[in-house]
């Protein structure tokens, strides 16, 4: 009897460990892009396969130096899909479910327009699918330069997770969306600081008829009406380096930027 007891108290422990350790593994990262290979700028470096295969106005896309390695530089109406020809992505399996979208971005504030400004989208303007994440740039009547993140996903509120960028506007920054369905919020970071949160329903609609895009919003306002497929809409102007997309929500930066 004290046998089995003993044996029985073993698998409960082990089984303990077991579940501990899945806690506390790290969040599965589902998508990486270095923009290292200047001849390949889409590559995913996560080792899933899940590349940006598409380049929608090439010319206005070039390899620069980026905060680490290589980065993309992007003209405003170009971008880098990840898509089939269903225009299915490595997001569409998303719906309710949390996860992480960072990377870093430097804005070009000589070129950058004001106003909407996507730098990492998986949507279509005005609808409530999918995600965004805006890095904008605004300009005071005195002339001075600020920049304010957006992070939104499904029909989550949009302008209330608007967040002003400390700092020099014209340097790098690192951009965080966390997506809690847990917790029924959208998180903003800007440099690793929790600057913003609103409310998001658990069941928010992340699959979307649009594909990811790193670069704008490939969808136009009049996309099933004949719209321009060959430009983004609300495009980003200025470099973009490090996206990375993990399942999960991630609030811990050693792991964003391990």
């Amino acid at each position: 009897m004290k046998k089995l007891a003993l044996i029985l108290a073993l698998a409960l422990a082990l089984s303990l460990v077991c579940v501990h350790a899945e806690e506390a593994a790290a969040p599965a990262l589902l998508a990486y892009f270095t923009f290292d290979d200047a001849e390949n700028l889409g590559a995913d470096a996560s080792g899933n396969g899940n590349d940006l295969v598409k380049a929608i106005n090439p010319d206005g896309i070039q390899a620069v130096e980026g905060v680490k390695g290589g980065a993309a530089y992007f003209g405003g109406t170009s971008g880098l899909l990840a898509k089939d020809d269903a225009n299915n992505d490595f997001m569409d399996t998303y719906e309710g479910k949390a996860f992480t979208v960072s990377f870093w971005a430097k804005v070009d504030i000589e070129n950058a327009r004001t106003g909407n400004s996507r730098a990492v989208d998986h949507g279509i303007n005005g609808s409530d699918f999918g995600f965004t994440v805006l890095v904008n740039k605004n300009v005071a009547e005195d002339g001075t330069v600020t920049l304010f993140s957006i992070s939104k996903v499904g029909g989550s509120d949009w302008w209330s997770s608007a967040s002003n960028v400390s700092g020099d506007p014209a340097e790098w920054h690192q951009y965080t969306m966390v997506y809690d369905p847990e917790a029924n919020l959208v998180v903003t970071f800007v440099d690793g600081e929790r600057i913003k949160e609103v409310y998001a329903d658990e069941d928010e609609r992340i699959a979307c008829d649009f594909t990811f895009c790193v670069g704008g919003d490939w969808a136009q306002w009049d996309w099933f009406n004949g719209g321009n497929h060959e430009v983004t809409a609300e495009g980003f102007i200025g470099a973009i380096d490090e996206v990375k997309i993990f399942a999960g929500a991630v609030y811990d930066f050693d792991i964003i930027n391990g």
